[in-house]
């Protein structure tokens, strides 16, 4: 049991063993918790369930559309290491939609990300404005 202050001295009313009705009551529901398991808390899931099987989907067909894309895009003399998705990846349509995807090395990604508003000038962006919720 915890050390905790007895309630019954407000009580005038006593049992046998000098304590109130409602203190001997928290007393035995204090012994019954003391009593359980103590259960391990289970962490959050960093994904849900639902994007973890776009996200292996996703891998396969980034990795497949690198070797059919193998040159960046926007800078012509470098190999393509990443995906730019040009309205973002916010929905799980967005990320699987290959149509949106831009094969690019990692310095032009980076020039990408940096400039968005040239990015939309040639066509490397689009506006990220949705239709419809956020739906991951």
């Amino acid at each position: 049991m915890t050390n905790r202050l007895c309630i019954c001295e407000q009580w005038q009313i006593r049992e046998r063993n000098g304590h109130s009705a409602t203190c001997n009551r928290a007393n035995r529901k204090q012994i019954v918790e003391n009593l359980k398991p103590i259960k391990a808390k289970k962490p959050i899931a960093k994904t849900s369930d639902k994007m973890a099987e776009a996200l292996k989907e996703y891998a396969k067909k980034r990795k497949l559309f690198l070797e059919a894309n193998p040159i960046c895009e926007v800078l012509k003399d470098r190999p393509a290491t990443d995906i730019h998705h040009k309205r973002g990846r916010n929905t799980i349509e967005l990320l699987l939609d290959d149509n949106l995807w831009l094969a690019v090395s990692r310095e032009a990604h980076r020039k990408i990300e940096l400039n968005p508003v040239w990015a939309k000038e040639m066509g490397y962006s689009l506006i990220r404005t949705q239709t419809e919720p956020h739906k991951i």
